[in-house]
């Protein structure tokens, strides 16, 4: 079935972190180091809260964390730390790596399929990565926070007219399901071991299957 999703579908909507790039270790340890520097050590509770904290846009996960640590923020505060963050991110973006085989799967389809990469992080950064990494000229359009996946994925559908059972959201949390559920698109999780919430859906454990 999986290996099919190429004659099916013609419109990809790809997230990026742990999908397009092996990169969340990495934000890890970035929060990690962040909240360090306020004499909080998160190690624990961001992985014991994965499921929680994972697909969220920087500043819901940060302000998500801080409920949780029961740290009290102002909204200038809160920005102050999104901004820190990306600095500190910034500084990590050469030692993150593309899936295995990603780059194979792009030039097997881009002349033929239209490519979208949908994310929650901030827009501008998600494009600095795809130029970092030199396939930013495989997707037809680039798109991140502020705005939802659930709505840039919308806009993306209207303005284009996609026929939706032409379109398939990969992504690798349940929030990504949600966006792509909600948009009335096929959705396939990619990443291994499949969650239990992933069931009978499509799922994609290496780029090398397709």
């Amino acid at each position: 079935m999986i290996k099919k999703i190429t004659k099916k579908y013609n419109f990809f909507f790809f997230d990026l972190d742990g999908v397009i790039i092996n990169s969340l270790d990495i934000k890890n340890q970035t929060y990690i180091e962040l909240y360090k520097k306020k004499n909080f050590f998160i190690k624990k509770i961001l992985y014991k809260n994965d499921n929680l904290l994972k697909g969220l846009s920087r500043k819901k996960k940060i302000s998500s964390i801080n409920k949780l640590i029961k740290l009290s923020m102002n909204t200038k505060e809160t920005q102050n730390l999104i901004e820190e963050f990306s600095k500190i991110y910034s500084s990590k973006l050469k030692n993150i790596r593309l899936f295995d085989y990603y780059l194979s799967f792009l030039k097997k389809i881009y002349k033929t399929k239209n490519i979208y990469c949908v994310s929650s992080s901030p827009e501008l950064e998600v494009k600095k990565i795809l130029h970092l990494k030199k396939i930013n000229k495989y997707f037809d359009l680039i798109k991140g926070a502020p705005t939802t996946k659930y709505v840039n994925i919308k806009k993306i559908l209207n303005s284009n007219y996609i026929n939706k059972s032409q379109a398939i959201y990969i992504g690798d949390t349940k929030k990504d399901y949600i966006a792509a559920r909600k948009n009335e698109v096929d959705f396939c999780f990619f990443g291994n071991p499949k969650p239990k919430w992933v069931r009978d859906k499509m799922h994609i454990k290496s780029w090398k299957d397709l």
